[in-house]
């Protein structure tokens, strides 16, 4: 196995991994594809110095190169490493202090550490609204990252300065992407219809319909306690949803039905969806039965449950339900979230009639 020697140098005034080795065509190419840089007064390829680039070089050499670090690069990131782990541990709690979903802290702190170990030659505390920038748009030419994921990169490195170290929210305001119109897309009733007529286990069946019927986000309806269900009001008590909000839904007639029925064969304890271990049912499992379902009704979209709930809010509105109610029944904290569902509702198309039937010169063209 051919040696590497991987060393920190100074180069044009910076600090640069270096990495030497014999002549090696295919580990030239390699470099190349990295976007590392040859030096003629050096004598070797180099890039920045950083932890991601070390990482990254380490992962694509280690299984075909023995790769032997200098002490100082090891002594350097070792501690850096450390560095990092106690400001992330600090980053977590004040996470959690705040009281962010468990999803929120995971891809908050994923984005974070990477933007912290980014800037390991430098203190993270002292960075430049500047500094912050040149790293987004490092990410945007690299990684091709869209609107949504900028936008929470941009919320996790803000959190850290305004929340942790209580820095002015001023200094560090960042510009922010225009998000595109992305409208839902949803299935028809008909759809709907085939979907839950192609389940034959009631506890499917069970899940499936209360997706549709109640408009439930994949995490509120595992979250569902039995204590949640009141079949007497017929509603749906959805407890801490998103923003840590408490609300009501729908219980719709013909999903009691069902329920009763799923609740006399399965049971459960207290979840009113469970595992086999009695825990809390798997959104992976969910997703299994909505694309056997799909697949077995014949259904070509991409069937999720937030196709669902899209559905539910889309055929609210095109039985005349108010929009601020559907709002209320999902959720949504501004009504312009709501009323995406305008633009894909069939009932606010069948009023309109194109120009072109309206034109009698045309309409006498073809008698």
């Amino acid at each position: 196995m051919h040696k590497i020697s991987i060393k920190h140098i100074n180069h044009r005034n910076k600090d640069r991994i270096a990495v030497f080795f014999k002549k090696d065509s295919s580990l030239i190419i390699k470099l190349k594809s990295l976007e590392y840089k040859w030096s003629n007064t050096k004598k070797c390829w180099y890039c920045d110095d950083n932890l991601q680039n070390l990482k990254i070089l380490n992962n694509e050499l280690k299984n075909n190169y023995e790769l032997v670090f200098d002490k100082e690069i090891i002594a350097k990131y070792s501690t850096k490493a450390k560095h990092t782990e106690k400001i992330l541990k600090k980053y977590r709690a004040q996470l959690e202090i705040k009281r962010y979903s468990i999803h929120t802290i995971k891809v908050y702190t994923t984005y974070f550490k990477r933007f912290a170990e980014h800037f390991k030659t430098k203190d993270i505390d002292e960075l430049s609204k500047e500094d912050i920038k040149n790293y987004m748009f490092l990410l945007l030419k690299h990684e091709n990252i869209g609107g949504s994921a900028q936008n929470q990169i941009i919320n996790s490195i803000k959190f850290y300065y305004e929340k942790v170290i209580n820095r002015p929210k001023e200094l560090y305001e960042l510009d922010r992407p225009r998000k595109g119109r992305t409208l839902p897309k949803v299935l028809s009733e008909k759809e709907i219809f085939a979907l839950l007529k192609s389940l034959s286990n009631i506890k499917h069946k069970a899940i499936v319909g209360i997706l549709y019927s109640s408009g439930l986000r994949m995490s509120e309806l595992i979250n569902l306690r039995i204590s949640d269900i009141s079949f007497e009001k017929k509603i749906i008590f959805v407890s801490q949803a998103k923003g840590k909000k408490d609300r009501i839904t729908l219980l719709a007639d013909n999903i009691i039905k069902i329920l009763e029925t799923y609740m006399q064969e399965y049971k459960p304890n207290y979840w009113l969806f469970e595992s086999p271990n009695r825990g809390k049912y798997s959104s992976t499992s969910v997703n299994k039965i909505l694309k056997s379902a799909a697949c077995k009704a014949g259904i070509k979209k991409n069937v999720s449950a937030h196709m669902l709930r899209h559905s539910f809010a889309t055929h609210l509105l095109e039985q005349g339900v108010d929009i601020r109610y559907i709002q209320e029944l999902l959720g949504h904290s501004s009504p312009k979230t709501t009323q995406i569902y305008t633009y894909v509702s069939n009932s606010s198309l069948a009023n309109l009639t194109s120009p072109l039937d309206n034109n009698t010169a045309f309409n006498n063209m073809n008698e």
